[in-house]
């Protein structure tokens, strides 16, 4: 995949999965394949308040990925923060209309090419 492929495949996902939204399409079951790519995907947007929320959505999934399953305390804070981030991204969505946005980027990314 190309650097504008990256871009654009793993803000897609993000986006899908965080607000369900069927105008941005991606495959059943499709996974982030970098991160990084998402983050720098938002701030192509101009959406930097979203590459923060995945910044920080792989620290939590990092800290779960570590977290001792007996410890119910830790996982229900954990549970809480990532709920907490959905709900920022959420309010984001409230503002933005991703399907013209992410177009935007697409378009924007082929014209470079």
């Amino acid at each position: 995949m190309s650097h504008a492929d990256m871009l654009i495949w793993n803000t897609a996902v993000v986006v899908s999965f965080m607000t369900g939204d069927c105008r941005i399409a991606v495959p059943h079951g499709a996974k982030v394949l970098n991160w990084g790519a998402a983050r720098a995907g938002f701030r192509e947007m101009g959406l930097p308040d979203l590459a923060e929320f995945v910044r920080l959505f792989v620290l939590e999934l990092a800290y779960r990925a570590d977290l001792n399953g007996r410890d119910r305390e830790a996982n229900s804070a954990s549970l809480l923060r990532i709920a907490d981030l959905k709900q920022s991204f959420q309010s984001v969505e409230a503002k933005v209309d991703f399907a013209y946005e992410f177009d935007r980027m697409v378009a924007r990314l082929h014209e470079l090419r």
